[in-house]
């Protein structure tokens, strides 16, 4: 998990949505460990271009 003084500046810089999003890219991250950015935009059917 995220340093409570970066939770605190995410969440002042983005949207609700957006944080929750975060939070929950993060804790896949953390979990899987080794994920390639092509990877995850699959999974999460993101238009992220390589």
């Amino acid at each position: 998990m995220l340093p409570t003084l970066y939770q605190n500046h995410l969440k002042s810089q983005l949207s609700l949505a957006d944080y929750i999003c975060l939070k929950i890219l993060i804790n896949i991250l953390q979990l899987i460990k080794k994920v390639s950015f092509f990877k995850l935009a699959k999974a999460l059917h993101l238009p992220i271009n390589f």
